[in-house]
């Protein structure tokens, strides 16, 4: 899945986009506090250990299968994708950006009879899924060509390689900025789920279904009164602190 874009932020802190929030800058303690990982994961969540970042901007929801359907709109004028059993794919390789409605039905976004990408009826705040990670780097050097900004990642051999560092471009959180913002939104912590510490979800502040992951994976939320639906419209359930 495609997770929300970030600004870079090195020795200033740059004027936000519209729909981003700062997350400033600070220590905390990064690891699994509370065991939730079970022993599978302990390999990668421990030792807790103490992480610096440095402030930079966050979009405030994520991204929207409209925002996605632009993006590809753009790409496929410009020849830089194809299509192939389904799969939106970059153009001249075999790296795949995102797959459609086509090839999998989670996907709420279809090549329409008049060669263009359109988002499936009532779908189009909802997050976008199906978001290979070159799809979702394409999509942040998309947004920094539009917005005339330094791209964030460049070109190794075939496809998009590593983030370019000190850049001001639109890139994908990392794993401590994200934790960071989960589950420290009110400088402390750490939150045991980014809501609280209260299990099961309180519904002000998202889905919560106890399906197999098949079947949450293949279906959304109409009007977020369903309980048991994989996605809501991106802003439509209450936010942290940050």
């Amino acid at each position: 899945d495609s997770q929300a874009g970030s600004l870079r932020d090195d020795s200033a802190t740059p004027a936000a986009a519209e729909g981003f929030a700062l997350i400033p800058a600070g220590q905390f303690e990064m690891g699994d506090h509370h065991d939730l990982g079970g022993r599978e994961h302990r390999n990668d969540e421990v030792p807790i250990h103490p992480v610096s970042i440095d402030a930079f901007h966050m979009q405030r929801t994520e991204t929207t299968n409209r925002q996605y359907c632009d993006f590809l709109n753009d790409a496929w004028l410009a020849k830089t994708v194809k299509m192939r059993e389904g799969q939106v794919l970059q153009a001249g390789t075999d790296i795949v950006y995102c797959d459609t409605y086509a090839s999998d039905e989670a996907s709420q976004i279809a090549l329409d009879s008049q060669d263009q990408f359109v988002v499936r009826p009532g779908k189009e705040k909802h997050p976008v899924v199906c978001i290979r990670w070159h799809g979702a780097v394409a999509y942040c050097n998309w947004l920094s060509q539009r917005d005339k900004l330094p791209p964030a990642y460049e070109r190794r051999g075939g496809g998009l390689g590593a983030r370019v560092p000190l850049t001001t471009g639109y890139r994908l959180p990392t794993e401590a900025e994200w934790a960071r913002v989960a589950r420290y939104p009110e400088g402390r912590g750490p939150l045991r789920y980014p809501w609280g510490e209260a299990f099961p979800v309180p519904p002000e502040a998202g889905n919560y279904g106890d399906q197999t992951a098949a079947d949450l994976l293949r279906r959304t939320l109409p009007d977020y009164t369903d309980s048991y639906a994989a996605t809501a419209p991106a802003g439509s359930l209450a936010p942290n602190a940050l």
